[in-house]
């Protein structure tokens, strides 16, 4: 008799009486031992192995006796091995011929493998490992493509690069995907969770609360950018891109603009949640794999700096090994990158604050060294690269096989250009100190700073519009005057309240280093306002540094001192230009350069004619014989003309005081050189009669230029000069040495000079941390100072000091007290 079929109590479903579990609710039969032997079908028959395994042992065990007999171990010993192999393969072949053990519970699934994903190659020459495609994304889900909008739960999500649907399977397993958004699963829009209180590690959106959903599809409805979010969200996110990279990417709509759209997407929310350093490191790998998969060389330009890292980042790993293949030179940029990635070498602040700056200047330096640029050689292993992603949709790793041979820079080539990297970043140091200082300031005044070769590279574009202005006052002549207000509006400088000392430095810099000058240039001698009337411009030899001897401090000093008498009557003749250009030529004995620069300040002295106080306390420092060779040089040049006017009288009175020397000296001189003129007949020179009238003719009117002399007298006046010439040709050999006393008083601490008056205003302005300029201008007149000249007096010492300034703003003024204790030490 058949035995009798169970019957589930629950769900009334017939069953096996040797069942366990009910096939339908999985319900569990309370069952006795010996039911378990009823109604099972028979097992198929094992074949018996004991007739086989008696024979064969009892064979073998006959050749060991023999062979033992025979006295051959070792024969023994292979014979046993032999048989041991042939009994295994007996069994394994007996046991192949067993059905498959049944699953004990149906309901229970076993956890799939996690293998090792290798990606399908995208239509970009990359070649990549054959691996298992991936699952078919059935009719319910879709991509939205980048640039597109969705609605979802009354929600618009602009931007795409998201999936939504109600079936799309993991790549790894058989659950959804994280990353999908299945509009049919409920949210809650009035209490989102936008914190992620409620977040897994690994979120998945099919397993979210709803108030995580709601919080998750309005973070991507706002655009994505929410800094407040939890960036558990964000992770969900990149996950979808994960996906679409990887998987998708041979899908319609897939290519490299949507890849470079993705680039795009995933650099700026690197930049919105920088202060997460695992998303960080995530997204640097991602970025890495989109431009691999671009399948272009230069594919790692599109990628921001990461920084130094152990080893040689992949993507110029990449790169390298696709230009040892091609036979092509290593680009400057590619160079300086692999040097910034090698940890060994540390570039300093300059790297990271300028980087625009040093690829441009490491360029030119590479061009110099290295022409169209170096090779390497490719290895003979293939370069690979591996992937973690973020998603847990993923099994495994994925690995890339890049299709280029592995290549490095060899090491002699690496440290040479790191040595040329290394000294890129210190000709860049000004300019990297200022933009600490300064982070906004993008003037083209600041490009000064910046070494020559990159100031001359830019020439023909943000410094054109000041070499046009240079170049049009100039044409031919070695110098021209240009407005004031045309300079400093190239260099984005406004004029209005004044120029501060450090643009007008600034802008001597910038024109040097484009091979001009310009004066009156506060550098190289007293400080006069630049605004309001022409300045001076001149060209410099192509290879000048625009910097002065010792000796030409103290020739601008005499220079101004000339200039003064020149002007003193209001006409500046011939005679007198032509002997101040004398003294230029021979008397200082300075270098071409020096001269050229002297004779622009000659000019721009002459044409404007500033308010000239000569140093006394300096000139008094000199000794006797420079200075009566002084006061020589000017009394020749007052009387250089034929005359003495009143008014340059007074002004040689005022030198002569200056220099210390005794007004009768002057006086007696200026008699003498009278005498002298008066022996000589001279021009006739008769004052024109309103009407003609009959009678003898009038001698003809003396030519406007002609100069009549008495030779004696300009004899005397070249003896002068050469005498002064003499003397100070001795003062420059002797300031080449030492520099000449500068017109200061007290040194203070740190190499910056000031004289008493502005340093008993900066100890009163040190009381307070912020003035009122009315309340600053009071102190400065009680002292006899104007208030805008000191302030840039004490900033420039207070930058030779700290390198900071000392005073900022203009009404209030604030002061430094840090700066200021240290000049007051």
């Amino acid at each position: 008799m058949a035995p009798t079929k169970k019957v589930c109590p629950t769900c009334s479903q017939p069953a096996g009486l040797g069942a366990t579990v009910c096939p339908k609710c999985a319900h569990i039969f309370r069952t006795r031992p010996e039911d378990l032997l009823k109604g099972l079908e028979p097992a198929p028959p094992v074949p018996r192995l004991g007739p086989r395994l008696g024979l064969l042992g009892l064979g073998g065990a006959v050749i060991v006796i023999l062979l033992a007999a025979m006295g051959a171990m070792s024969l023994a010993l292979i014979g046993a091995l032999a048989l041991g192999a042939a009994i295994a393969r007996i069994v394994s072949r007996a046991r192949s011929a067993q059905p498959p053990p049944r699953r004990s519970n149906p309901r229970v699934a076993t956890p799939p493998s996690r293998p090792t994903t290798v990606v399908q190659p995208t239509p970009v020459p990359i070649p990549v490992a054959q691996a298992p495609s991936a699952p078919p994304r059935p009719a319910g889900c879709c991509w939205v493509s980048p640039g597109q909008q969705v609605r979802i739960h009354g929600l618009v999500i602009p931007g795409g690069m998201v999936h939504v649907g109600d079936q799309l399977r993991a790549v790894g397993s058989n659950g959804p995907d994280p990353a999908l958004i299945n509009p049919q699963l409920p949210v809650d829009l009035a209490h989102p969770d936008r914190a992620g209180t409620g977040l897994a590690y690994w979120p998945c959106y099919s397993y979210l609360s709803k108030q995580c959903r709601a919080a998750y599809l309005m973070w991507l409805a706002e655009g994505r950018r929410d800094p407040e979010a939890n960036i558990g969200y964000v992770f969900l996110f990149l996950y979808g891109l994960e996906r679409r990279v990887i998987v998708d990417s041979c899908r319609p709509g897939g290519g490299p603009a949507e890849l470079s759209a993705i680039i795009a997407e995933v650099q700026s929310l690197k930049l919105s949640y920088k202060s997460s350093r695992s998303f960080g490191r995530y997204a640097d790998d991602f970025l890495t794999l989109c431009a691999l998969r671009l399948g272009r060389a230069n594919a790692w330009t599109t990628l921001p700096d990461t920084g130094g890292s152990d080893t040689l980042p992949i993507r110029y790993r990449y790169a390298l090994g696709a230009l040892a293949m091609a036979h092509t030179p290593v680009p400057s940029n590619l160079a300086l990158e692999c040097i910034r990635s090698n940890p060994a070498c540390r570039l300093g602040t300059p790297a990271k604050r300028c980087p625009q700056e040093l690829r441009e200047l490491f360029g030119l330096h590479y061009g110099r060294h290295y022409d169209d640029g170096f090779t390497v050689r490719p290895a003979k292993t293939k370069l690979s690269f591996s992937y973690r992603p973020a998603s847990p949709s993923f099994a495994d790793a994925i690995r890339l096989d890049l299709g280029v041979p592995d290549a490095a820079i060899p090491t002699p080539t690496e440290q040479k250009l790191a040595r040329l990297a290394t000294a890129a970043c210190t000709e860049l140091e000004p300019f990297s100190r200022w933009m600490g200082r300064h982070p906004q300031d993008n003037r083209p005044l600041v490009q000064g700073l910046l070494p020559a070769e990159l100031v001359q590279s830019r020439r023909k574009t943000s410094l054109a519009g000041l070499c046009a202005v240079v170049e049009a006052a100039l044409g031919p002549s070695a110098q021209a005057d240009v407005p004031a207000e045309d300079l400093w509006a190239q260099v984005g400088v406004p004029c209005a309240d004044g120029i501060a000392a450090a643009d007008a430095e600034l802008l001597g810099a910038l024109l040097g280093k484009l091979g001009y000058g310009f004066e009156p240039d506060p550098r190289h001698g007293p400080k006069y306002p630049l605004t309001g009337g022409p300045l001076v411009v001149f060209r410099l030899p192509a290879k000048s540094a625009g910097e002065v001897s010792p000796a030409f401090s103290g020739a601008v000093e005499v220079m101004a001192m000339a200039a003064a008498v020149a002007t003193a009557d209001g006409i500046v003749s011939r005679e007198e230009t032509a002997h101040i250009e004398q003294h230029i030529g021979l008397a200082a004995g300075l270098a071409p350069d020096d001269q050229r620069r002297l004779s622009a300040h000659l000019h721009w002295l002459l044409t404007a004619r500033p308010a000239i106080r000569p140093a006394r306390r300096t000139l008094l420092q000199r000794p006797e014989d420079e200075r009566r060779a002084i006061a020589h040089f000017v009394l020749g040049l007052a009387s250089a003309d034929g005359a003495v006017a009143p008014s340059e009288v007074q002004v040689l009175a005022r030198i002569h005081d200056a220099l210390g020397l005794d007004s009768k000296e002057l006086y007696s001189h200026i008699h003498e050189r009278s005498a002298s003129s008066a022996q000589d007949p001279g021009p006739v020179v008769v004052r024109p009669a309103p009407q003609r009238r009959a009678g003898h003719a009038l001698p003809a009117r003396p030519a406007k230029d002609a100069l009549n002399l008495d030779p004696s007298v300009i004899k005397r006046l070249h003896e002068d000069t050469a005498r002064a010439s003499a003397t100070l040709r001795r003062i420059a050999e002797e300031a080449e040495a030492a520099e000449l006393p500068s017109a200061i008083d007290d040194e203070v601490s740190g190499g910056a000079r000031l004289d008493l008056s502005h340093v008993e205003l900066l100890r009163r302005l040190s009381a307070r941390p912020s003035w009122l300029r009315a309340e600053a201008e009071i102190l400065a007149r009680e002292l006899g100072l104007i208030l805008d000249g000191v302030l840039e007096t004490l900033n420039d010492a207070a930058f030779e000091v700290a390198d900071e300034p000392v005073t900022e703003g203009d009404d209030p003024i604030d002061i430094n007290r840090d700066i200021s204790e240290v000049m007051l030490k």
